[in-house]
């Protein structure tokens, strides 16, 4: 556990890359139990899965310069 503020915020980063990428295997096990039924919630989970992979380039970025 991190005593100062630098290591505690880079707890905090590191969680959140951990947390993004579950994010991506629960939208493509969605996409899979949804199956050919609603092609158009794929779309949905593309979009959630794009914007879960931005959040996570930017995160990963500040955590370079933390």
């Amino acid at each position: 556990m991190a005593g100062n503020a630098r290591g505690k915020l880079k707890e905090e980063l590191e969680g959140i890359l951990r947390n993004y990428s579950w994010v991506k295997v629960h939208c493509e096990k969605a996409k899979g139990i949804i199956g050919d039924t609603h092609p158009e919630l794929h779309q949905f989970f593309d979009q959630i899965n794009d914007q879960t992979e931005m959040m996570g380039t930017l995160t990963a970025g500040v955590l370079e310069t933390v």
